[in-house]
């Protein structure tokens, strides 16, 4: 973009890093006639950085120093949509708060029929502004070629890499899941296993009885005893049936 705006005749372009901005940039900016506002796609909107910047320009929105300047935008992704169109909305809102007049793309979309490629000018077919896609796989690579952690550092909180000296061992996180288990009371014993004294719960207003009680035990339930059903009765027939 910026050598093709230096192509037209006294026309400079200048690019500005919104990371570091210092007193100079914003003065540029300032006096600059059009201002072309460009960040990747990340997590669906702008760059964090964009949106510092974005914030800090606030107080030429209260003296309209950009007003009535042109503005325009381009951002970039890893996928074919990635949520670009969601930026470039964003861009053209900065700048209609500020008061600028944006300039859209003005290009037919492009690899769409049979005989296009992926050459064509905006072949993502994006009308705001510009949008381009990159691939990511220099970065999925790089993540490929980092060691992987040691076992210690995937313990829970309190491994060997973090526990002071002296310490019981980490213990990892599926044998703490089981150990907290515990805390659930134990299932119930069968009613006729109960043997031992137990001690009832303290009552409201009182004391809570100092004798051991030991509960009267019954014996376990057993259906009761059906006598054996008689066989059915027979069926005969009458002789006036023919029988």
């Amino acid at each position: 973009m910026a050598d093709g705006a230096r192509s037209i005749a006294g026309t400079d372009a200048h690019r500005v890093d919104v990371a570091s901005l210092s007193d100079a940039d914003w003065e540029l900016m300032d006096a600059a006639d059009a201002i072309i506002f460009g960040t990747p796609t990340y997590m669906g909107t702008a760059s964090g950085a964009f949106h510092a910047f974005a914030e800090a320009s606030s107080k030429r929105w209260m003296t309209r120093a950009w007003s009535d300047k042109l503005a325009a935008g381009f951002t970039n992704s890893g996928s074919m949509s990635g949520d670009k169109l969601h930026t470039l909305q964003y861009l053209s809102l900065l700048a209609a708060q500020h008061g600028m007049l944006w300039v859209s793309l003005n290009l037919l979309p492009g690899w769409n029929t049979t005989t296009s490629s992926a050459q064509d000018d905006n072949r993502l077919g994006f009308y705001l502004g510009a949008g381009a896609k990159e691939y990511v796989m220099q970065h999925q690579r790089r993540r490929a070629r980092e060691p992987r952690r040691p076992e210690s550092s995937r313990l829970a909180p309190g491994g060997a890499a973090s526990r002071a000296p002296g310490s019981p061992p980490a213990v990892p996180i599926d044998a703490r899941i089981s150990h907290c288990g515990r805390r659930f009371p134990p299932p119930r014993l069968p009613l006729g296993s109960l043997s031992a004294p137990f001690r009832p719960r303290t009552p409201r207003s009182g004391r809570a009885a100092t004798t051991p009680v030991t509960p009267a035990i019954a014996s376990p339930w057993r259906p009761p005893r059906l006598p054996p059903s008689s066989p059915p009765p027979t069926c005969r027939r009458s002789a006036r049936d023919g029988s």
